[in-house]
């Protein structure tokens, strides 16, 4: 694997885990954390390169 690779995710203030959304862009990233807030909110978008650790882009209070 590519460790210069982004890798996003989604993670939520109500549960420990991250959902890995794969090797996609930025704005397709974004658009699903969007359509997950409709369902969940207090989700939020995540990044990795390679396998590092996870940092967040963006977080519902």
């Amino acid at each position: 694997m590519d460790s210069t690779k982004v890798e996003y995710g989604i993670a939520s203030t109500t549960a420990p885990d991250i959902e890995p959304l794969g090797h996609g862009s930025l704005t397709r990233a974004t658009s699903e954390v969007a359509d997950s807030l409709t369902v969940w909110p207090g989700v939020y978008l995540v990044q990795r390169t390679g396998s590092g650790p996870w940092e967040s882009l963006s977080q519902s209070d």
